[in-house]
């Protein structure tokens, strides 16, 4: 399988929710990493779409999520396969682009529904591990196996963007070390880069 092509990709936000997100498991852990991955695939310009479910009884986009989107423009949905919303495949067709990146919630509802639908619609799913959540840490274990079983490409958000940057000389490599940077602020990194490690 090769790696993820950048200009053949878009990244869906799956109902990041005010009154469903703050039950989710490890919701600030989960937080952390939307960010960014959303940030990441800035770098890239890269599409993003975003879902809401029932926003009148869940809520909006949490502020922190919308705020770091280029354009928030949530398609509403009941549905939990996300490609049942035609508003939403309408748009994720007329982007003519085949490859999924998936984060949200939860899991082993929406994400997961979602997910299959991709599949099953000839398309290359990247499911962020650590970008997505449920509110029982079980339901997301087995839906990450179930995925990774089923054929979607089962990843973590560091892992994703160095995916795409490919290239240490690439000139928006910088933007990424910046942003592992201000990560270790709050985590204990694997990796750690001195600044000529940039170079």
């Amino acid at each position: 399988m090769p790696l993820i092509d950048v200009n053949d990709t878009f990244l869906l936000v799956v109902d990041i929710q005010e009154k469903l997100f703050p039950r989710v498991a490890e919701h600030d852990v989960v937080l952390d990493k939307v960010l960014f991955t959303i940030n990441g695939v800035k770098i890239f310009n890269m599409p993003i779409l975003v879902t809401e479910q029932n926003p009148a009884g869940l809520g909006s986009t949490i502020a922190q999520v919308e705020s770091a989107l280029p354009r928030y423009n949530p398609d509403e949905k009941k549905v939990f396969n996300a490609f049942a919303c035609r508003s939403f495949a309408d748009k994720a067709v007329h982007l003519g682009r085949n490859t999924v990146v998936l984060i949200g919630i939860e899991t082993h509802i929406c994400i997961l529904q979602t997910a299959i639908e991709a599949l099953d619609r000839g398309m290359r799913v990247y499911v962020v591990a650590d970008a997505v959540g449920s509110m029982d840490p079980e339901d997301h274990r087995r839906a990450l196996d179930r995925l990774g079983q089923l054929g979607a490409v089962v990843t973590t958000s560091q892992s994703l963007i160095y995916e795409m940057m490919r290239d240490a000389g690439d000139p928006r490599f910088k933007d990424l070390l910046e942003m592992i940077k201000t990560g270790r602020k709050r985590h204990h990194p694997l990796y750690t880069f001195d600044e000529h490690d940039e170079d």
